[in-house]
């Protein structure tokens, strides 16, 4: 790594721990407006617009973007921060931070041609699929049309654009970027938690494309060791995707599980029924409870952050992470839906049968929670099995190299 290069992340990270400071102020100061949403009616289904908006003011959806295209560049551990806090008050509202920051990050990944194309106004709100079938055709005039349908595409009702995967007659995939406004929105996310997520499916019937809306799946990622990106001072430029995408997005889980322990606190004046207990609080089982979740959680949150630092860390030093970092990390994935998923259940526990009236939002924490934690990228299970076979040297392993 150049001399030039350090001095210039040097100066970034004194510019990241000012930026760091700032977002925290936003979300705070959005934090009442956040919680009043979340408690309200779940029959408006979407996030208010003028909730969006302010947490678009303060950067919300910029944050993980690289500062060429408009964006914010804050370290992965900000962004995670951010939605781990946001999470705590409205789990909906940190989903739509990590999801469309990710589908951002990826694009500003993408050929300076598709770049310019997609961040001509700056960073817009994008929502991304890569669980479906897509195809892309040239046509005799030679334009491209793109057909096809992709599932779970959080922050659909939100965003301007979209990305997905497509596959032409040659068998190459390709990355492609579409306005939402040329793309239909099937209706098909009807869950039991996480509601508020848009995560329906994108459906594109003939929709043409120009040559600056995609790229191959080998422009896309073969670019991260290209010396263009190496030699970049922006961290956004130099993360590594998975070990990434599984930490961040598992923050909201963590917050998900504060904001139940917050509600549960929040009762401890209430008596116990059928006890001698006036307060909850003068209760030495419920101190335990309280103290025993409190542990759990921050220990989740401590992996979760320490997880981002090491990310970080490795993109300021300008090197991918080891198959045996990954896999270690990989498994510290499992450790932490170990520590949340029966903590969360025996905090509703504490709440009683009453706290699963539709009205309660504990229940609303509890059934987002159970959806968020049970996505396919964490799976404790599996995670442990991975970390497991790269320590023992069992090949091949359960996913390629790249994913572990």
């Amino acid at each position: 790594m150049t001399a030039q290069l350090l001095g210039n992340l040097a100066l970034a990270a004194a510019d990241r721990e000012q930026l760091h400071n700032a977002v925290m102020i936003g979300v705070e100061q959005l934090l009442p407006d956040l919680a009043a949403a979340y408690a309200g009616p779940e029959e408006m289904i979407d996030m208010p617009p003028a909730l969006l908006d302010a947490m678009e003011a303060f950067g919300a959806f910029r944050l993980q973007t690289p500062k060429r295209v408009g964006g914010l560049c804050a370290s992965s551990e900000t962004l995670t921060e951010a939605a781990i806090r946001v999470s705590r008050a409205n789990p909906i509202a940190g989903w739509q931070i990590i999801v469309m920051n990710s589908a951002s990050w990826v694009a500003s990944l993408s050929p300076s041609r598709v770049q310019q194309v997609v961040f001509a106004n700056g960073v817009p709100r994008m929502c991304a699929s890569t669980n479906g079938s897509g195809k892309i055709r040239q046509q005799s005039d030679g334009s491209h049309v793109v057909d096809g349908a992709w599932h779970y595409a959080s922050g659909s009702h939100y965003s301007s654009w979209a990305t997905f995967p497509c596959v032409a007659e040659d068998g190459v995939v390709y990355n492609v970027a579409v306005p939402m406004d040329q793309l239909r929105i099937e209706p098909t996310w009807q869950v039991a938690g996480m509601r508020g997520t848009g995560s329906d499916t994108l459906v594109a019937d003939n929709v043409v494309v120009g040559p600056d809306q995609f790229c191959s799946m080998a422009e896309l990622w073969g670019g991260a060791s290209s010396p263009e990106r190496q030699a970049s001072a922006e961290l956004a430029d130099r993360w590594q995707l998975w070990p990434l995408m599984r930490a961040k997005l598992l923050g909201v889980c963590v917050g998900a599980a504060q904001g139940l322990l917050d509600t549960v606190i929040a009762t401890k004046d209430k008596p116990i029924l059928y006890t001698s207990h006036a307060r909850r609080a003068d209760s030495s089982m419920f101190q335990a409870a309280v103290g025993r979740a409190a542990a759990k959680i921050e220990t989740a949150r401590m992996i979760v952050m320490d997880s981002m630092r090491r990310i970080d860390n490795a993109a300021v030093e300008g090197r991918s992470m080891s198959r045996d970092e990954c896999a270690r990390l990989r498994g510290l994935i499992g450790l932490v839906v170990d520590l949340l998923q029966p903590t969360v259940d025996d905090l509703m526990n504490q709440l009683g049968s009453s706290a699963f009236a539709d009205k309660h939002v504990a229940q609303r924490y509890w059934r987002d929670f159970g959806s968020g934690i049970r996505h396919a990228i964490f799976h404790g299970d599996s995670s442990y099995e991975i970390a497991g076979r790269q320590m023992l040297g069992v090949e091949p392993n359960l996913v390629p190299p790249e994913m572990i």
